[in-house]
């Protein structure tokens, strides 16, 4: 869940950009439907070839220029709308801490940290929507070509959620512990002694490393549930009879289209809890009004 301070800044930022997120979020949205599009319109292409029918295979051709000029589009909007978004919010944050009474070196250290929430913005959660889209896509896509499939999905899902649960929970203590010392690094840098830096520099990479297990832990249990899938839609489908090569292509495609929008769970999960952590220091000594933007 996102924390009450992160939903107030990102509504702030909704309200204020609306019209500039809506259109690259639309872009992205498009990329993505395109993306799902794709394993189906390769397999009737196949079976089209196979057939001796060229024309089958257009289709895929059009779709695939039309998704690059999409694609292209998003990536320039994006720079833009996401540097205009961080320069208006760093100075407006750092005219917000000074007045709360703010250490300069905290000023510098969570102007620092709130590029990470316009990252959050342009990367986190066009990821968020396209998995999402991909998971649910995948799988009714899977449900069409054969059913069985579909719901041996559903069923790896539950100990990925499980596990997901379990380390959002740790991601976030662990974020907070980290985020700690780097607000404290401009000062031990600046007027510490080699002994204090030393010591610093070892509690950052404490932290870090207890992200990095988890998350790889985490990371591990995704892949033998994906591994588990893989095997017996393999199984599945060499065992039916009258199935053609294009569906059974279309089918391991969604199969590595719902692997694809798994995997990158535990790197989604972390970066949002160190944006959850980052957005309450971003707040702190502000009331609502305060943290509005406008």
């Amino acid at each position: 869940m996102l924390s009450a301070a992160l939903s107030t800044l990102l509504c702030t930022l909704g309200k204020r950009y609306k019209w500039p997120l809506l259109k690259t979020y639309a872009l992205t949205l498009t990329e993505t439907v395109c993306n799902l599009l794709y394993p189906s319109l390769t397999g009737i292409a196949v079976d089209g070839l196979m057939a001796h029918k060229p024309l089958l295979a257009l289709p895929l051709a059009v779709f695939w220029l039309f998704h690059m000029v999409v694609g292209l589009t998003r990536h320039i909007y994006d720079s833009s709308v996401f540097t205009t978004i961080y320069g208006h919010m760093a100075t407006e944050l750092v005219a917000r801490q000074r007045a709360s009474g703010a250490l300069d070196t905290h000023v510098i250290a969570r102007v620092s940290l709130s590029r990470e929430l316009i990252a959050f913005l342009e990367n986190e959660v066009p990821a968020i929507a396209r998995g999402s889209i991909a998971l649910v896509g995948a799988i009714i896509m899977m449900a069409v070509y054969d059913p069985v499939v579909a719901g041996m999905a559903c069923v790896v899902l539950m100990p990925i959620f499980i596990v997901s649960r379990w380390f959002s929970g740790l991601s976030l203590r662990f974020n907070g512990a980290l985020n700690d010392r780097l607000e404290q690094e401009p000062a031990i840098v600046s007027t510490g002694h080699s002994k204090h830096i030393a010591k610093h520099f070892s509690r950052v990479r404490f932290w870090r490393m207890n992200i990095s297990r988890a998350e790889a832990g985490t990371w591990s249990i995704i892949e033998c549930a994906a591994l588990l899938l893989t095997m017996g839609t393999l199984f599945r489908l060499t065992s039916r009879d009258h199935i053609s090569a294009g569906a059974i292509y279309a089918v391991l495609a969604y199969v590595w289209s719902f692997y694809e929008s798994i995997d990158d769970l535990p790197n989604i999960i972390q970066n949002v809890s160190r944006i959850r952590d980052i957005s309450e220091r971003i707040a702190e000594g502000t009331d609502g009004r305060d943290m509005a933007i406008e």
